[in-house]
C-alpha cells in the first residue's frame, strides 16, 4: 500500500487556494474537477463535489473535513480482506467512480475518512487497453491529458 496524501475538504476552493499559496507558499500541481493538488501532496477538494462522488454519505459524517487517502495495486483483494475484518468500519463498498476509479471507504478508530484507491495509472491503462483514445481517457476521467500521456508512457 502506497499513501497518496490528504484531502482537505473546504467550502470555497478559491480561497483556499489563495490561503495555501500566500501563507504557505504552496504552488498548484494539477487542477481538475474541483480538486487542485498542491506540492507536497496536500489536495484541496470542495466539499459539494466530494459529497457528490460520494453520494453525500461519507465526507458529510467527516466532521474535521479531511480524509487520507491510499493507492493499492489489486484493489478487490484489499476490499474483500478489508471486509473480513471485524473492527472495519466500512461507510462505503468497492466502487467505481464516474472517473472509473475504483474506491472503498471507511473510517479509522477515531473516525477519519480513509479512502483507498487504485492506482491512476491502472485505470489510464484499463480504459487504454478498451480501445479509448488518450483525449477520451482524459475527458472520462475529468483529469488533464498530460497526466493520461504521462501514465500511458510507462506502459509504452
Amino acid at each position: 500500500m502506497k499513501y497518496d496524501g490528504v484531502l482537505l475538504l473546504v467550502k470555497d476552493l478559491e480561497r483556499s487556494r489563495r490561503f495555501y499559496h500566500e501563507i504557505l507558499g504552496l504552488s498548484v500541481m494539477a487542477e481538475w474537477g474541483g480538486f487542485i493538488m498542491l506540492e507536497g501532496g496536500v489536495a484541496l477538494g470542495e466539499r459539494k463535489a466530494q459529497d457528490a462522488a460520494l453520494s453525500g454519505d461519507p465526507a458529510a459524517d467527516c466532521p474535521a473535513g479531511c480524509e487520507l487517502y491510499f493507492e493499492q495495486s489489486s484493489i478487490e483483494a484489499f476490499a474483500e480482506k478489508l471486509t473480513s475484518l471485524p473492527a472495519a468500519q466500512i461507510c462505503r463498498p468497492l466502487w467505481a467512480g464516474a472517473d472509473g476509479r475504483k474506491t472503498i471507504c471507511f473510517y479509522d478508530p477515531d473516525g477519519t475518512l480513509i479512502q483507498v484507491r487504485e492506482p491512476l495509472k491502472e485505470v489510464v491503462a484499463r480504459f487504454a487497453a478498451s480501445g479509448l483514445a488518450p483525449h477520451e481517457i482524459a475527458k472520462q476521467m475529468k483529469v488533464p491529458l498530460n497526466v493520461v500521456l504521462e501514465h500511458l508512457a510507462d506502459y509504452s
